[in-house]
């Protein structure tokens, strides 16, 4: 689909609120040829703007793992090798196989790139990673708010978390999301580091915002 930008819009409408995760997939299967083209139509920079908190929190620390979780088709990826200049390794995660072979033939040099539906514990190593980022996939019928804690073990002590939720569309998931974040902050298993507000399609005349959050593990 390659239509208006109104159509685009409308394309990810149906992702967001399909009825089913199942639903929400199958909709990606059929829209993977022109997702990129779509989003990059739309001004979708919110990657960019991830991997710009990933160059500010990682300046001055060394960096050799990251985990990208609900990867898509390797925008994150992309972001890192190009504009953050990253050379580590990157393990990418999406519960589409259409969208990880795109992803693959991009000459991103991933390590990894595996197919799970991220419904819980996340099939990697415990602490294994220095950053876990995951932009876009924190929405109703992609990540369920439950799947936090098990994502987040995945990365080392005093290791990065860098991710995004939309701040409106998503009717009860973003309360139920920030209360966890909350929990876990009083239970002193992460701390915010930072929270940011930014524009989700840059290039569309109703403009929806996101959040973009960066915690440390503790």
């Amino acid at each position: 689909m390659s239509g208006t930008r109104s159509d685009i819009i409308k394309v990810i409408d149906g992702v967001v609120h399909a009825e089913s995760g199942e639903k929400s997939q199958k909709c990606y299967d059929n829209w993977t040829k022109n997702y990129d083209v779509n989003l990059t139509n739309i001004g979708y920079f919110l990657p960019k703007r991830a991997v710009e908190s990933f160059t500010n929190y990682t300046k001055q620390v060394n960096i050799e793992k990251v985990l990208d979780v609900g990867a898509g088709t390797g925008f994150v990826g992309q972001y890192l090798r190009k504009d953050a200049k990253y050379e580590g390794v990157i393990d990418i995660l999406d519960a589409n196989m259409e969208m990880l072979h795109l992803a693959s033939k991009k000459d991103l040099n991933f390590r990894n790139i595996i197919r799970h539906w991220i419904e819980g514990e996340l099939p990697v190593r415990d602490e294994s990673y220095d950053v876990m980022m995951c932009v876009g996939s924190f929405i109703p019928n992609h990540v369920p708010v439950t799947s936090l804690p098990g994502i987040f073990k995945c990365v080392r002590k005093g290791g990065l978390l860098i991710f995004t939720t939309r701040v409106e569309t998503t009717e009860s998931y973003k309360q139920e999301f920030d209360e966890l974040l909350a929990s876990m902050e009083r239970d002193s298993a992460i701390k915010r580091l930072e929270m940011k507000e930014v524009v989700h399609f840059e290039n569309v005349e109703k403009k929806i915002n996101s959040a973009i959050y960066v915690y440390q593990k503790l």
